[in-house]
């Protein structure tokens, strides 16, 4: 039983679902619980036993976890173990074509419930492998393969199955881009759980808490600005209230800005197309300060207090957005008190500082020329010795980022000057192919922002830090690492013209074709051109399969129904006169199906 590869498939087919689910959705332990139960029940099915309290016991948890859970926030965790449960109940059961069916038939309703979670290309090409097992899999399923066969005969059933496969998938790509589209997926309206928090901080942050993804190589977003710039900084959020260790978001009005104009204004806006994972929040992490959305796959909007763009809800699936942002605002001011808050037990320390290394100034640019000299003495450090912000100042003088923001805030804020801290990200890889900088965990960073003279100015003091790695790891090219620029590039693309593959592009796809129906002159992209090409390659498909194998379905008939081996390749009458040789009375029962349906025509 072991050499018969559909036990082997049926064993992916089941637990790569359980697998993906695992690694994603919360509720861990009692998901590992019910994917042991399978993978219990499975083996007594393979050593041909049964053991009924398995079933009991699944379908239990799977109750009692739906009774406890039944929202829409957890509908989908519960569909994903009651189907679990019933796995576990067919393979208690004999086998038989109608319970592998069933099997095979939950798999892959968990596969459908796992894949709102998973959207990169990987997982496009896991996809497509299990699509192409499964339906091996039903092939074998239709010729009994739970039952030993002739070797020849899996790989005869591997080969059709490719071929078969092979139209299908094309079809499918045609009826992705042609086929009227939803404004909205329709599974994504059952799934309202935001994902996991994954980049290190929200509106709330402690000090340290960059130094658990300081090496996370995982992509949050891509973005593409209009012009070059040298020096990349990605506003997430902004923190104004430090106590204890702890920056969170004031959640009230204290200001507001606008995008000067005519003569006021010294530089354009520039337009940025943001490419944004699921990562746990709603912030859209933005260049400049957004002044306009241009076009979004989900209803965004600016808050004009903190100079940050947000969905409107936690969204579960990559995000596109295309705006106009801009550094030349005029920003109005209106409660200053909440931006100059120092906790009383730091002030004696801070105003050492101050006196000892003469900060205090008027003018805020000699300010900052001071802080950048004071902070040259101090060392960047992925890890963080110092328990509070007077260790980092008085003892270590080495910390993370937001040791530094914390720090240069509060300096700041005793001198006089209205300051926030904002978190978001510095750097990224840029990708010469797609256009794209490529931001991922390790590049989240936190810096200082100062209310001067109706304007934000942005002052980083981590750059300033001795042996401070972080402007130097941005300088690395992605020229120079192959792998990662094509599999960035596959994935970028799999993101904008897959995922976001929405509405309004169906509409532009069908109008590029029909005007260049209508004008071959036209030149037209070779991605529009795509769709005319598949229709050509399934036309050209069908008829080198009905002329090379001209009895394929025929055979597939005689095999499943008699189980008689022929030749795809023999012509219908060489098949008619083969059975009229050897098996005289399977020739009786089918000779007028075999005369009407394939003979006559020929």
């Amino acid at each position: 039983m072991l050499r018969n590869p559909f036990y082997w498939i049926l064993l992916v087919i089941i637990f790569t679902p359980g697998l993906l689910f695992f690694l994603q959705y919360p509720y861990k332990g009692l998901t590992f619980i019910l994917i042991s139960l399978v993978g219990i029940a499975y083996l007594f099915h393979i050593l041909g036993k049964k053991l009924k309290i398995l079933t009991y016991v699944s379908f239990g948890l799977a109750l009692s976890f739906g009774v406890t859970h039944l929202t829409i926030d957890s509908l989908l965790e519960v569909l994903f173990y009651i189907s679990n449960a019933f796995i576990v109940l067919l393979l208690n059961f004999e086998r038989s074509f109608r319970s592998y069916f069933y099997i095979n038939i939950l798999s892959l309703l968990n596969l459908v419930l796992v894949s709102i979670n998973f959207q990169n290309f990987l997982y496009g090409i896991l996809l497509i492998i299990y699509l192409y097992l499964l339906l091996y899999l039903f092939l074998l399923l239709a010729v009994k393969g739970y039952k030993a066969l002739q070797k020849d005969i899996y790989f005869w059933l591997l080969k059709y199955s490719g071929l078969i496969f092979s139209g299908i998938f094309v079809l499918g790509v045609l009826i992705f881009l042609f086929v009227p589209r939803p404004e909205q997926p329709i599974i994504a309206l059952f799934h309202k759980n935001s994902p996991t928090i994954s980049i290190g901080y929200n509106n709330i942050i402690k000090l340290g808490a960059f130094s658990s993804i300081a090496d996370d190589n995982t992509v949050v977003f891509r973005a593409k600005l209009s012009k070059p710039v040298k020096d990349l900084y990605w506003r997430g959020n902004t923190l104004e209230i430090f106590r204890k260790g702890v920056w969170i978001s004031y959640k009230g009005f204290y200001s507001s800005y606008r995008p000067k104009n005519g003569t006021d204004s010294f530089e354009r806006p520039i337009k940025e197309e943001i490419l944004i994972n699921p990562y746990g929040g709603k912030t859209i992490f933005v260049y400049l300060y957004p002044v306009k959305v241009l076009n979004a796959t989900t209803s965004v909007v600016i808050d004009k207090t903190r100079g940050i763009l947000e969905a409107e809800k936690f969204f579960n699936k990559p995000l596109k957005v295309y705006l106009e942002s801009s550094k030349d605002i005029y920003v109005n001011l209106r409660k200053k008190n909440i931006l100059l808050e120092v906790p009383k037990d730091l002030k004696p320390t801070l105003w050492e500082i101050i006196s000892k290394y003469h900060l205090k100034s008027e003018y805020l640019f000699t300010v900052i020329r001071r802080l950048e000299k004071y902070f040259s003495t101090f060392r960047y450090s992925k890890t963080n010795r110092a328990k509070n912000l007077v260790e980092f100042l008085k003892v270590y003088k080495e910390g993370n980022c937001e040791y530094f923001a914390t720090a240069s805030a509060l300096l700041l804020r005793e001198l006089g000057f209205p300051t926030r801290v904002v978190v978001g990200f510095h750097g990224g890889d840029y990708n010469p192919i797609t256009g794209f900088y490529v931001i991922k965990q390790k590049d989240a960073h936190a810096w200082v922002e100062i209310y001067y003279n109706n304007t934000w100015i942005r002052f980083d003091a981590t750059k300033y830090a001795f042996f401070s790695n972080l402007s130097n790891k941005n300088r690395e090219k992605v020229s120079k690492e192959e792998l990662f620029l094509l599999w960035d590039t596959l994935n970028t693309f799999w993101l904008e013209y897959v995922i976001n593959f929405n509405k309004e592009k169906q509409k532009n796809l069908w109008k590029k074709l029909l005007d260049w129906i209508s004008n071959p002159n036209i030149k037209i992209n070779e991605f529009y051109i795509a769709p005319v090409i598949a229709l050509i390659l399934l036309i050209l498909l069908i008829l080198f399969v009905k002329r090379k194998f001209p009895s394929l379905i025929l055979s597939f008939y005689l095999l499943y129904k008699y189980r008689i081996r022929i030749k795809p390749s023999l012509t219908p009458i060489e098949v008619y006169v083969f059975l009229w040789q050897k098996y005289p009375v399977i020739w009786r029962k089918e000779k007028k199906n075999l005369y009407k349906s394939y003979i006559r025509r020929v």
